[in-house]
């Protein structure tokens, strides 16, 4: 699975507190952690609820899941969470196109940009679409 990240975001920033996201206070074991909000937005619904599992075993609060591009952008819309986990080929809108339009009414949310393909090209030319935003 090739992983392209759009902007970059990493683990050091939810534990520094300088990227958004929210200190969970609630019993449990992200006591005290700067918990962030996803969004999981891919065709295949076993992929959707595993990486539910794991972000949520890690302390990590998933807000919305969706099926297809245009569903991604509904839902991101409405639940701003802190990040998408975006997959690049998806039905009615692909996942690049999502994250351009996404990006265009919500630049401040990362996206992290998921896909099977050993087309590691496809990928660098279709990221080049989405506008640049900074981090």
């Amino acid at each position: 699975m090739s992983i392209f990240v759009h902007c970059a975001f990493s683990v050091s920033l939810m534990r520094t507190g300088s990227a958004r996201g929210r200190l969970h206070r609630s019993g449990g074991p992200a006591v005290g952690r700067l918990v962030t909000s996803e969004v999981i937005a891919d065709d295949q619904e076993l992929v959707r609820v595993g990486f539910t599992m794991i972000l949520e075993r890690a302390g990590l609060s998933v807000v919305g899941q969706a099926a297809d591009g245009v569903e991604a952008v509904e839902v991101a819309l409405a639940t701003e969470p802190d990040v998408v986990l975006m997959d690049v080929r998806m039905p009615r809108l692909d996942g690049i196109e999502a994250t351009r339009r996404l990006l265009v009414r919500r630049p401040a949310v990362r996206v992290l940009m998921l896909t099977t393909f050993d087309l590691d090209d496809y990928v660098y030319s279709a990221a080049r679409r989405v506008p640049a935003v900074s981090c």
